[in-house]
């Protein structure tokens, strides 16, 4: 990319909680930049895509949907119920046969608005609604191969 003054640069490193970016220039020096003061000085297309990659190697790292190495979600299964017929999340764990039910939480007694708020959930965690259904049929695989179903 070509940095405001005319150097040329690239990017080394993208501090994405303080929204910084390293910038090495062509002669071995770097510079620790706001990441929004670049957006005027052109590359914002190869900026855009560099952050997009930091982000995701951030976030395979730290895996905020991740349980002991596996994915996780919450679910609602249509008969998992309280005595009072509320709904009962439970926690969905990849490939682990079962589920694990949050018998303290109760989401109410419409199902459609208990199963809207498991995907907000799991979206605000970064699991989308496709990977929720990859998780819940995992453990379903799961516990058909040890039970022998």
């Amino acid at each position: 990319m070509i940095y405001k003054d005319g150097r040329k640069a690239n990017i080394v490193s993208v501090n994405m909680r303080k929204a910084e970016v390293a910038i090495q220039f062509e002669d071995g020096s770097m510079e620790i930049t706001d990441a929004g003061s670049l957006h005027a000085t052109g590359g914002i297309n190869d900026l855009a895509g560099r952050i997009a990659e930091k982000e995701k190697e951030q976030r395979e790292k730290e895996n905020p949907h991740i349980l002991d190495g596996r994915r996780w979600c919450w679910y609602v299964e249509p008969c998992n119920v309280d005595t009072d017929g509320n709904y009962i999340p439970s926690i969905v764990v990849e490939n682990e046969s079962g589920h694990f039910p949050a018998r303290d939480w109760k989401w109410g007694k419409d199902f459609n608005i208990a199963c809207q708020a498991a995907k907000q959930l799991n979206e605000r965690r970064g699991v989308s609604e496709s990977e929720a259904l990859d998780i819940v049929g995992s453990s379903i695989r799961a516990s058909i191969i040890k039970h022998g179903i």
